[in-house]
């Protein structure tokens, strides 16, 4: 597939220090966080989002991380879950899979093939969001959503829709990002938040940190560079890729699917 150069001078350059402590700047509520994740298993790709929300279940192992599992969700259950999210006290949303065109989501349709799914455009998912954010465009401040999880794909689009509604936190993907660079990044995000409730954007930088640690060792090990340039959207600030970097498009996501994590052809 096609690759596209990037560069942008707002964007701040990675780091190879140790991983970060909790900064102030971080506008979490510091409380014990119930984290909703929906899997969306979309037709034939060789993504397990089964096993990979499970490995994200454990980590939370009831203590100051409590993850809700939803699976092969419709998107009207998923509006419904969101209506809901302010009584079970969400205060994170984290969606893995495979990313759409135009950098909506996946959602189940209701029949007897558990993997027929349609799409669904950012401004619709946001909007079925809006009421549950912390805070809002509306005035509003008394829902407990604070932060968005978009594990997937080329999920800018989704997470501009998102923070442009209110959200104080936006974690998404420019381009295509491999299924063992997107569960790295998301282990060691929620290992911070475990030890440090609600600070989001240091949790980013521990994640995006070790992603990046693990891409060099995969080129040290003589494979191709796994793909995947995570970004934060944040009303904090925006942290995104600085240095010129080769960014994998939408086109090449069929060629991830399936792919050994090694990174071996």
């Amino acid at each position: 597939g096609r690759r596209v150069a990037l560069r942008n001078e707002r964007r701040q350059a990675p780091s190879n220090e140790a991983l970060p402590g909790p900064d102030s700047s971080d506008s979490g509520s510091g409380a014990a966080a119930r984290v909703v994740v929906y899997c969306a298993q979309q037709g034939s790709h060789g993504i397990d989002v089964y096993s990979e929300a499970k490995k994200l279940k454990k980590m939370g192992d009831g203590k100051k991380l409590t993850f809700d599992i939803e699976l092969q969700t419709t998107f009207g259950d998923f509006h419904r879950t969101m209506i809901d999210a302010c009584k079970r006290e969400v205060r994170m949303v984290h969606f893995m899979g495979h990313g759409g065109e135009g950098g909506g989501l996946f959602f189940w349709i209701k029949t007897s093939n558990p993997r027929e799914s349609e799409h669904v455009e950012p401004e619709l998912i946001a909007k079925a969001m809006q009421e549950s954010f912390s805070r809002n465009v509306k005035g509003g401040s008394g829902g407990t959503i604070e932060a968005c999880v978009l594990n997937k794909c080329s999920t800018i689009p989704l997470g501009e829709e998102l923070r442009g509604r209110g959200l104080r936190h936006a974690v998404c993907w420019l381009g295509a990002v491999s299924d063992e660079v997107a569960l790295e990044f998301s282990q060691w995000f929620y290992r911070f938040l475990e030890a440090h409730p609600g600070k989001y954007r240091e949790a980013f930088k521990a994640g995006k940190l070790q992603v990046e640690v693990l891409q060099k060792r995969r080129l040290y090990d003589g494979v191709r560079k796994p793909p995947g340039s995570v970004c934060l959207l944040s009303e904090a600030g925006d942290i995104l890729p600085e240095r010129e970097e080769e960014v994998w498009e939408e086109d090449d996501e069929e060629e991830l699917a399936g792919e050994d994590p090694s990174g071996a052809p």
